[in-house]
């Protein structure tokens, strides 16, 4: 399986280059292409955060859709990335529908880790779902996901755990994380 996604990261790595990206590490003044090394070496390394990872790739030159590909076994990296701090301001701020699916899963695991009545170690699905959601029922609120949650016609993907939207994103109050914030 490992095996698999990294035959498909290179995949998509060949057809951004061969489609044309929307930029190219040549666009930097004096910039030689990333090296596989360079890649394997911050894809690889246990010392950074999957942030650091996602941002030292992005130094490199690589857009966000080559990042995810790049980081496809890192959970909280592959889906454009983000960090605990990002992810509770989000929240916090009513901004749901800005949330990534990255930080989704960050956030549902820092409340996991405060509050085990949270039984979610959310999948990419899950995650990407979550922002689907938010993002075409303009959901940023908690009123605004209370009010979809209430009408007998919203449908949940079936790939979101029951109970996981009004568990992470109502009842959790968003300031048990503060001490956990970076």
């Amino acid at each position: 399986m490992q095996d698999m996604r990294r035959l498909l990261a290179i995949a998509v790595i060949g057809l951004a280059a061969a489609g044309g990206c929307s930029y190219t590490i040549s666009d930097f003044e004096h910039a030689l292409p990333a090296t596989l090394e360079e890649v394997g070496r911050i894809r690889d390394s246990e010392d950074l955060t999957s942030q650091q990872k996602r941002d030292g790739l992005q130094e490199l030159g690589f857009p966000p859709l080559i990042i995810n590909a790049l980081l496809i076994d890192e959970r909280t990296a592959n889906q454009f990335g983000g960090d605990l701090r990002s992810a509770w301001e989000n929240v916090s701020g009513e901004r749901f529908n800005e949330l990534t699916p990255d930080e989704v899963q960050l956030y549902t695991d820092a409340g996991n880790e405060v509050e085990r009545k949270l039984p979610f170690d959310l999948t990419d699905e899950a995650a990407q779902a979550m922002v689907d959601l938010f993002g075409e029922h303009s959901i940023a609120t908690k009123d605004d996901l209370q009010a979809f949650l209430d009408d007998p016609g919203s449908e949940i993907p079936s790939s979101i755990p029951e109970d996981a939207l009004p568990d992470v994103f109502i009842d959790f109050d968003p300031g048990r994380l503060i001490d956990a914030l970076p």
